[in-house]
């Protein structure tokens, strides 16, 4: 007996320090690599600032500081957890985890380090910054790194505009005082036996709001004095002010919430109540028009609307009830809008709106503050609304997206499949610009914003006085150009590239540069340099030899139902044409499209990771699908099997030894080919449905909805409810046919997922385990929908997949706790 306990006690040892061993090496490889990221360029176009991130647990972000005048000199680095802010063109600012925040002076090359930093404040306009540190203490310093003063006790709140304004507070013997940290010393401008609860600071950096226990104050910047608002004072209120015009004309709202039957021992549930999310508190919203100049509040009653919205207009506001009507057979509400004339206190019904772009009825305002806007009736076309002549103009041409107004109102651009399109108000004709007639384009140099503060209300402009910033992409080819259009006879090309694009570029296009990031599969991301003649300079790269030694295939082929599909195939590294390797398929829906992604071995929030798989000795196929009238699961098996298909005549592929990875909807569709396919030796399937009746049917807590949306117009693409189309659900249902898994699957959840119910899993689980099917679930109590950065989990989860498949694919049994389900029976 003694005996045999000594030999597990050392099997045990032993295997704790191969697992020990296995995590210290892969963090070990993991720590080589890092990625570029966050490139941004100084307002005079001469640096650059780009964040270089490390992946492992030992490693901090690190900002590179790249002068671009002076390319001889050395790229400066400091640490930062967040993006670095330029403080104009005089230097640059960045706080680490560790609370230190560096600040790099341009002129003098001095850096200085500042410990104990609790929060940061930049003023661009005056080249100055504030420091709060943990004491209390704020410090205002100018471009120089020279303290200008300091004043002790600061407390929340703060207020800046980013530019020139900074407003703070600070409590003396019980008084709340308000400061002014503009200037060159602070200077109270306010003071109350109350309590300061909130500070609002305009963008035009005249008026500040100031939101006090019982009143509401407006201190006026430019005349330096105080204004009495006149606003009632509301117990437990939150103020959201937008600003309407820059003479001083403000909409202000006034939010409260309370909790319905807080202490009540029943849960009620309505079967017509539009606003689940808030069934069990009451939102009550009041509205005024402030104006500054003479001095006048009004309140807007809202007995029949509960809703408004500033517009960009100093007549109009949308007024709406946010939730009216909504079934969620769509995530977000749809808006029936009338138009509010606050001039002349009448409403006007504008009409019932769509999501086109999203779930919401997203809505376009034009920049010159009449309340022209473009908006969808029936999510397929545009219509343009004119407030003030209460006309209406559809665009009657289909696949027209992304909306946005020049800057003169003149012109709607729009993005779609083919070409930039430009619609004339005036003459009412859309016409494409001619950029190109077979390619996607899209509009790099355009600016957003919503008109308030969580409203889908949106100003996009764009500035046709300048030449067009377009990046044009061919998804065939595999190729993305960034050029300069001012007439279709006047195109300057910048870029032409056969690398991924970050999404951010740096404009420098007044000293005929642009600077991007680019990266491949086999290239780790690099700071690349472009002039307007295409010469390209490579400003910044990372040489790592092990990035060199990947090889990549593109898979065409077509589904049953003649849809041109494609997949990625990664080699091993270190491939010989004489081997052959298994296999690791990942699924989830359109994956060609990271064809040129680069490969970063990390930990991923799903255990999978490509690189680490590459290095182990499998190819990984990341195969498309799409969808149609056959339901998704039906859909996703039939590109799978094609894909598979397209891929018998690689001889190097062994066949017998391919698994199947997804997670979430990945899992889902995982969980789905599970029941109906035998090509697969092993799954692995995380976070993903396998009763989708029972998940149809349910609440999400995470999008706080029913879930049928996400069935009929969402991302399963049923297009029909489930008591018009049974069969076609009930065919597309896992769990209906759990019994039919024929090979080793293993399943894991975070019992804090509220996305995808972890029970989901657990079902799944069962319904394998009553028809004693090979399966292991692995559930982490502490986690949600994927593992969280940098901790146990992740780990654990990374490795376990490493396991599963060695296990399975190459025969590498010595795992004990995948042993002991394949070898103890039922």
């Amino acid at each position: 007996m003694k005996h045999s306990i000594l030999i597990i006690l050392c099997f045990l040892i032993q295997f704790s320090a191969i697992k020990g061993q296995q995590k210290d090496t892969l963090e070990s490889w993991f720590s080589k690599f890092s990625r570029l990221t966050n490139l941004s360029i100084s307002p005079d176009k001469r640096w650059l600032a780009v964040k270089k991130i490390h992946y492992s647990a030992t490693n901090n972000d690190t900002v590179l500081l790249i002068d671009t005048h002076n390319r001889k000199s050395d790229v400066q680095k400091f640490t930062a957890f967040a993006r670095p802010t330029f403080l104009n063109s005089a230097g640059i600012l960045g706080k680490d985890r560790m609370n230190r925040l560096t600040y790099i002076n341009f002129r003098s090359n001095k850096k200085l380090v500042y410990k104990n930093v609790h929060m940061a404040f930049v003023l661009s306009g005056s080249e100055r910054y504030a420091l709060l540190n943990s004491s209390s203490m704020m410090t205002v310093y100018n471009k120089k790194g020279d303290p200008v003063f300091s004043i002790s006790g600061i407390e929340s709140p703060y207020a800046t505009d980013k530019n020139n304004r900074l407003f703070a507070c600070k409590r003396i013997n019980g008084i709340s005082a308000l400061y002014d940290l503009s200037g060159t010393e602070p200077k109270m401008i306010h003071s109350t036996s109350g309590k300061i609860q909130d500070l609002l600071l305009m963008p035009s950096g005249r008026f500040l709001f100031i939101i006090e226990e019982n009143r509401a104050l407006v201190y006026d910047g430019k005349e330096e004095k105080l204004l009495i608002t006149g606003l009632p004072a509301i117990k437990d209120v939150r103020y959201d002010i937008t600003e309407i015009s820059e003479a001083g004309t403000y909409l202000i709202e006034a939010v409260s919430t309370e909790p319905i039957n807080k202490n009540a021992i029943v849960d009620i549930w309505y079967g017509n109540d539009p606003d689940l999310k808030n069934r069990n508190r009451k939102i009550s919203k009041r509205y005024w028009i402030w104006q500054a100049t003479g001095r006048s509040l009004k309140e807007i009653t809202n007995h029949t609307f509960p809703e408004f919205s500033a517009i960009d207009s100093e007549r109009y506001l949308f007024a709406y009830h946010p939730t009216a009507g909504h079934n969620y057979v769509h995530w977000l509400p749809q808006y029936k809008i009338y138009s509010y004339d606050f001039l002349l206190e009448t409403y006007r019904y504008l009409g019932n709106f769509m999501g086109k772009e999203s779930g919401s009825p997203d809505i376009y305002i034009a920049p010159d503050r009449t309340g022209t806007f473009i908006a969808s009736e029936d999510s397929k076309k545009w219509t343009l609304f004119n407030q003030y002549s209460n006309k209406r103009t559809m665009i009657n041409k289909d696949g027209l997206r992304k909306p946005m107004f020049s800057s003169d109102a003149g012109s709607i651009l729009f993005e779609s499949g083919k070409d930039i399109w430009r619609y004339d108000i005036a003459r009412d004709i859309i016409s494409p610009l001619g950029i190109s007639d077979d390619k996607k384009v899209r509009i790099l140099n355009y600016t957003e914003k919503t008109t308030q503060e969580n409203k889908y209300f949106y100003l996009r402009t764009v500035n046709l006085d300048r030449p067009l910033l377009c990046e044009i992409s061919d998804s065939i080819a595999g190729t993305t150009e960034i050029v300069e259009w001012s007439s279709p006879k006047k195109i300057k090309p910048y870029v032409f590239t056969e690398n991924r694009l970050d999404k951010e570029v740096a404009d420098a296009r007044n000293k005929n540069k642009i600077y991007v990031l680019e990266e491949n599969s086999n290239m780790s991301p690099a700071v690349v340099g472009y002039d307007n003649t295409g010469g390209k300079e490579l400003i910044y790269g990372q040489d790592n030899k092990e990035d060199k030694i990947g090889k990549k295939k593109i898979i065409c082929y077509k589904n049953k139902a003649d849809k041109k599909l494609r997949g990625i195939l990664y080699y091993p590294v270190n491939f010989l044409e004489s081997k052959k390797y298994p296999m690791i398929v990942h699924i989830y829906q359109v994956q060609s499209n990271s064809a040129n992604r680069y490969l970063m071995p990390e930990y991923e929030y799903y255990g999978f990771n490509i690189r680490t798989l590459l290095k182990r000795g499998y190819f990984v196929f990341m195969p498309d699908i799409v969808y149609d009238e056959r339901g998704t699961g039906v859909s996703a098996l039939d590109c799978v099997n094609s894909s598979l298909d397209a891929l018998l005549n690689f001889p190097n592929i062994e066949f017998k030894k391919i698994g199947l990875i997804g997670h979430s909807h990945g899992g889902y569709e995982t969980n789905f080919i599970a029941t109906h396919s035998d090509r697969f030796a092993a799954y692995i399937s995380g976070s993903g449905n396998s009763d989708i009746v029972r998940s149809y049917f349910s609440y999400n807590y995470n999008f706080d909805s029913p879930f049928y949306w996400q069935f009929e117009n969402g991302q399963y693409e049923m297009k029909a409810p489930f008591s018009e189309n049974k069969n076609l659900y009930l065919s597309n249902n896992p769990i209906l046919n759990v019994e039919k898994v024929n090979a080793p699957i293993l399943l894991w959840a975070g019992k804090k997922d509220e996305n995808i119910a972890w029970d989901q899993v657990m079902e799944f689980y069962i319904g394998l385990r009553r028809n004693s099917k090979p399966v292991i679930a692995v559930f982490y109590p502490g986690q949600g929908h994927g593992m969280s950065f940098k901790t146990e989990e992740i780990k654990d989860l990374t490795r376990r997949n490493l396991e599963w498949w060695d296990y399975f694919l190459k025969s590498r049994t010595e795992v004990p706790w995948i042993r002991r389900q394949m070898k103890e029976l039922f």
